[in-house]
């Protein structure tokens, strides 16, 4: 039955790469950064010497509203970099400086109604992944990261950087400093990344971009195969990437009205997260006792069907580098059909019941045109659950110029009891810029259970104001990944 699972992928696989094109792969426009040896202080008005004696571009062009036209605003960038940090610098002019919209201040909490700069880099150069940062007026953070370009967004990425932000008689202007440990890219003495800048005038409601300001075959900031080149990178350090967050906790009850015997409680708990950057491309995180208490609550949802709901990741832990375990399709509106990965799957059983994390550890980054993902947890028996042992293995191939392969293995052990195992291969293929084709196929496994399939192939055609898609999916009823999760079974 595998056999012939696989068979079926790999005949599809064959008979869809011949017309692969290497779509939206070149990049004509060009920016130098300039190297510093000082440490840059930000202030928000570009005043140093620094910025002076950088290469400067202000070609900005309209992606909406007036598509191609150039920008009403002037806009000026500069990029400055020293060993461990790159730095971006943004004068927004503007005629009418007391009309700027500034309203946000909190990080991450949506700027689509203020003004707005932002920039994304492409680390790897790869035309696939980039981080994304953006700011107001008023210097609120906001940033994530960028997948499979820009078909899947992690909005809970969260870096560590800093920016502040001026307005003034001249429009309003911004400094950016980011930490080059923050990134991970490929360990070269001299390297160029993708780069792209936009720029939101919301009063006019008006949005220009330095790349990629066609809205032609899905264009816009975020495609991040379109956008331009950053040179003249060399001899980049991520520095020693090394957090280490311990806690510990402590409790005292006691009830001295209770008679003849005083209640008294104690309890005592302690843990360690560890991060630590093995080399620029790969990231070890280490967990001993994990502590999820300040993770916020989950949205309450009514469940009219028989189908299960599914609830979104907000643990630290598992959400950095969760787009490496994505399996299948991405969705930026709604779960995929199914998830060979679903982490949720590990300390929380049952009504929302905490089972306790032992340790764990994950590897995580990229070498060469390999990504790699290996996850491993021990949590500990409850009284209604044994001792569990959870293992993942991500492993995603780039091919061609934005197309990738990849092929999953996830397992449980309970402890003394049953083994269960779920394993696919899945391909995300762009057959030319529009049309992309995604496939995959998986099979879960019990020691003491059937074992069953599922797979699905898929076309997508989008244009600018149209397009279509076609797809066929087959999910047996018995499909049960062990450490996943089935939107709806049996469905064909």
């Amino acid at each position: 039955m595998l056999k012939d699972l696989h068979s079926r992928l790999i005949l599809c696989l064959s008979l869809f790469c011949a017309p692969l094109v290497a779509a939206d792969s070149e990049n004509t426009l060009q920016l130098r950064a300039h190297r510093i040896e000082s440490n840059l202080q930000l202030d928000g008005l570009l005043t140093e010497a620094e910025w002076q004696t950088a290469t400067t571009i202000s070609d900005f062009f309209q992606y909406q509203p007036d598509e191609g036209r150039p920008a009403s605003e002037k806009t000026e960038v500069r990029v400055l970099y020293d060993e461990h940090s790159l730095y971006i610098g943004a004068m927004c002019h503007d005629a009418e400086p007391q009309k700027i919209v500034a309203q946000k201040l909190q990080r991450d909490s949506g700027l689509e109604d203020d003004d707005v700069f932002g920039f994304l880099v492409d680390t790897y150069h790869d035309h696939r992944n980039a981080y994304f940062f953006m700011t107001n007026p008023n210097g609120a953070q906001e940033d994530g990261q960028l997948v499979d370009g820009a078909f899947r967004a992690d909005l809970d990425w969260d870096g560590v950087w800093e920016v502040r932000a001026q307005i003034h008689e001249h429009g309003w202007s911004a400094e950016f400093k980011i930490p080059l440990w923050n990134f991970k890219f490929n360990a070269l003495l001299e390297q160029s990344w993708g780069i792209n800048f936009t720029r939101t005038i919301k009063r006019k409601t008006e949005q220009v971009n330095w790349a990629s300001w066609s809205r032609d075959n899905n264009g816009g900031f975020l495609r991040v195969s379109r956008a331009g080149d950053l040179l003249d990178l060399r001899e980049l350090s991520p520095g020693r990437n090394l957090q280490i967050k311990p806690y510990v906790l402590g409790k005292t009850l006691r009830d001295d009205l209770l008679t003849p015997q005083p209640i008294r409680d104690e309890k005592f708990d302690a843990g360690l997260d560890i991060k630590y950057g093995l080399t620029s491309n790969l990231t070890l995180d280490l967990t001993a006792n994990t502590d999820f208490a300040q993770v916020e609550a989950d949205i309450e949802q009514v469940n009219l069907t028989r189908f299960p709901l599914f609830f979104p990741e907000k643990r630290e832990f598992f959400l950095e580098s969760a787009n490496t375990f994505q399996f299948g399709e991405g969705n930026f509106f709604g779960p995929p059909p199914i998830f060979l990965f679903y982490s949720r799957r590990i300390g929380i059983a049952g009504f929302n019941q905490i089972v306790p994390l032992l340790a764990g550890g994950r590897l995580t980054g990229k070498v060469g045109k390999y990504e790699i993902g290996a996850l491993d947890i021990l949590t500990d028996e409850t009284a209604d659950f044994p001792r569990s042992h959870f293992s993942v293995v991500r492993l995603n191939r780039d091919v061609f110029q934005r197309s990738k392969i990849g092929v999953m293995f996830t397992n449980r052990a309970n402890i003394g009891e049953n083994n269960q195992q779920a394993y696919g291969v899945d391909a995300n293929l762009w057959l030319s810029s529009p049309l992309v084709f995604q496939s995959f196929a998986a099979q879960s496994r019990a020691s003491d259970g059937p074992t069953a399939n599922a797979w699905k192939l898929g076309l997508d055609f989008t244009k600018d104001h149209w397009g279509w898609f076609a797809s066929h999916m087959f999910i047996d009823k018995d499909f049960n990944p062990p450490v996943g999760f089935v939107l709806r079974p049996d469905i064909r």
